[in-house]
């Protein structure tokens, strides 16, 4: 698992590069933290789950892309796409003026095009 992470004053959140999902969002203020995206139990249990699970499934956490977003009938592809369930690559991550933002490109074509994923984060 490659779990890529970006930052900017009072939040971060981190990515999954296996799967593309976003493995945790904390937003920081008031002296607090808020975690408002769930990651399945299993994900870091080292739990045996069946051979068949979809990627997505296994890894399944906060929030992912969908394409299509369930079975698909035109192309052969797991259960919501290869974009949930494929790794991705950091095209691009950097500083900007007020925070961060970040490229991530699919490593799997959907129909023939490309998917990139681009997360910008502003200080707050």
């Amino acid at each position: 698992m490659t779990i890529h992470t970006i930052k900017a004053r009072g939040i971060s959140v981190s990515l999954d590069l296996t799967v593309g999902h976003i493995a945790d969002m904390v937003v920081e203020g008031g002296g607090r933290q808020l975690k408002p995206l769930h990651r399945a139990p299993w994900v870091d249990a080292n739990e045996t789950l069946p051979d068949n699970l979809p990627e997505g499934t296994v890894r399944l956490s906060g929030d992912f892309l969908c394409a299509p977003f369930s079975h698909s009938d035109v192309e052969e592809a797991p259960l919501h796409g290869w974009p949930a369930n494929s790794a991705w690559d950091v095209v691009e991550s950097a500083a900007t003026d007020d925070g961060w933002r970040a490229v991530y490109r699919l490593r799997h074509k959907v129909m023939g095009a490309s998917i990139d994923k681009i997360l910008t984060l502003r200080d707050g």
